[in-house]
């Protein structure tokens, strides 16, 4: 689980954080983050602390019914960005095209574009871990990567 606490609530971080993890154990292991800092660097990637349970930040996000698998310290992720990846698979993105998607971190878009309109996608991204890992969440789908 990850959260962004408001200043309001940093001096709570460790009771919400074990709050969080009792109420929704076993299926969450562990309450990752509070964003510590602003994006940076290279790849977008920032600083994080662990708030309660294991110190795990392989994660499996579910964004519209499709599993996306990755370590989230060293990726960009937003899932705010969700609401706009489905609206351009809705009303951008037509069956069958070809899509060219630069930035395609872990595959959220273009996997789902291959997925949901059976387009052909031409993916990378700066992040070599990112396009690792959009790969391998493409190959879970059956869809190959060249």
């Amino acid at each position: 689980m990850h959260l962004n606490l408001r200043s309001a609530h940093l001096p709570f971080k460790n009771i919400i954080g074990t709050a969080l993890l009792q109420i929704f154990s076993p299926t969450i292991t562990t309450v990752i983050v509070n964003k510590v800092g602003e994006v940076g660097r290279a790849y977008r990637t920032y600083e994080m602390e662990l708030l309660a349970g294991a110190s795990n930040y392989y994660v499996n996000v579910i964004e519209n019914g499709m599993s996306l698998q990755f370590d989230v310290r060293d990726v960009y992720w937003s899932s705010r960005l969700a609401g706009e990846r489905a609206r351009m698979i809705r009303e951008e993105i037509r069956d069958n095209e070809v899509v060219a998607d630069a930035f395609c971190g872990v595959g959220a878009l273009c996997i789902s574009a291959a997925k949901t309109r059976g387009c052909t996608v031409r993916a990378n991204d700066l992040n070599p871990y990112a396009a690792e890992c959009c790969q391998k969440n493409a190959l879970r789908y059956g869809i190959k990567s060249e």
